[in-house]
């Protein structure tokens, strides 16, 4: 792999954590949804079932997207990306990339990496 195969690979990394970032964020600003649902909901029918069973789903289905968006990328992802040393397997974008870029070696197993 070429430094800038490498570079171009970092970024698409980079630009892949940025977007689970701000999705994350929105939908942490979405758990005010079914609060201000609850709230007018209060105003006008009381405390139903109705109101109990919409915050319980709203708040499920939304912490439930919130940990897919956290969790770790897919394999295949980082695969398409040759983002994972071929000896030893470890992922070398993110932390680990500027140590790569210095040496164009894994920092961990040291294998050749970049040409």
């Amino acid at each position: 792999m070429t430094i800038d195969d490498f570079t171009s690979s970092l970024r698409s990394y980079w630009r892949s954590e940025l977007l689970r970032g701000a999705l994350f964020m929105a939908l942490l600003g979405a758990t005010s949804l079914p609060t201000v649902f609850v709230v007018r909901r209060l105003d006008r029918a009381g405390f139903d079932t109705i109101a109990v069973v919409a915050v319980s789903v709203s708040y499920a289905v939304i912490a439930a997207l919130m940990f897919y968006v956290l969790a770790p990328m897919r394999r295949k992802y980082l695969r398409k990306l040759q983002g994972d040393c071929p000896t030893c397997g470890k992922l070398l974008l993110g932390k680990r990339s500027r140590a790569v870029i210095a040496s164009g070696r894994c920092p961990d197993c040291g294998s050749q990496i970049l040409q």
